[in-house]
């Protein structure tokens, strides 16, 4: 997998999620707050795009938002769960936010957003058994 590999991968897993919890709040409480979960799940987008593209303020911006929905997500959800309401949802959703965050902070990851065109380049056609 290549660094570029990961960052797409962990870029698609932040939309699949952001979509599914939109799709799970409209299906149990309806459309009304339609709004903000658009703007939402159109910050996602960007910040996916972002990521993608290797847009270094993006790769910050990503974990620093996500890390405090992730962390949320995981206290909200083990705080319910020690009210005896189901919170598995949101520790599931906490604990894939924090995986993608320590994912994007890995100096692997990190290749992706270096300036240099030639390093992903490299990746990709170096043989395995070439020295470095």
């Amino acid at each position: 997998m290549t660094p570029k590999a990961l960052v797409i991968t962990i870029a698609a897993i932040l939309v699949v999620c952001s979509a599914s919890v939109i799709a799970i709040y409209i299906s149990r409480l309806g459309f009304g707050k339609i709004g903000p979960q658009s703007v939402r799940f159109a910050l996602t987008c960007a910040l996916s795009i972002s990521l993608v593209r290797g847009w270094v303020p993006g790769r910050w911006i990503t974990i620093i938002l996500t890390g405090v929905g992730g962390i949320g997500s995981l206290i909200g959800g083990i705080n319910l769960m020690t009210a005896g309401q189901p919170g598995l949802g949101l520790v599931v959703l906490g604990s894939i936010y924090t995986a993608c965050i320590v994912a994007l902070l890995t100096p692997f990851a990190g290749r992706h957003f270096s300036n240099k065109p030639e390093a992903e380049k490299g990746e990709e056609t170096k043989p395995d058994n070439v020295p470095s």
